[in-house]
């Protein structure tokens, strides 16, 4: 792993899923993992209680569940937003948790859902 505090972290992965109970156990089993947490910041993007959230529209359109997205820590949120908005990447998001800035990227202009957070201490999750 890299002590370079600028190299982007991959904090989340976040899949879509018809029983998340049964696929966050079989996700642990077979990569290991301990168990997550509920992510307060995402849970109104990709609860799939509404059928109008967009988790739920995005499960209708590719037939069940797979892959929704990425949670990704960075140093500074700054030059990744310059980035976006000169590709045409919309926001739909801007959060402060545990006082730090985060962002939600639309799925449709990169293919999935990306959210950059400035989070430097994962502990605090």
């Amino acid at each position: 792993m890299t002590t370079d505090p600028s190299f982007p972290i991959v904090r989340q992965v976040i899949i879509g899923a018809g029983d998340i109970e049964q696929a966050s156990q079989d996700m642990r089993e077979t990569f290991g993992l301990v168990q997550g947490m509920t992510d307060p910041a995402l849970h109104t993007l990709v609860g799939p209680l509404k059928l109008d959230a967009p988790f739920a529209k995005w499960s209708a359109k590719v037939g069940g569940g797979s892959g929704y997205g990425l949670a990704i820590q960075v140093h500074s949120l700054a030059s990744y937003l310059a980035n976006a908005e000169k590709l045409g990447v919309r926001v739909v998001g801007r959060h402060v948790l545990f006082d730090y800035n985060l962002v939600h990227l639309h799925p449709g202009d990169l293919g999935l859902f990306i959210e950059l957070d400035e989070i430097p201490n994962a502990d605090a999750w």
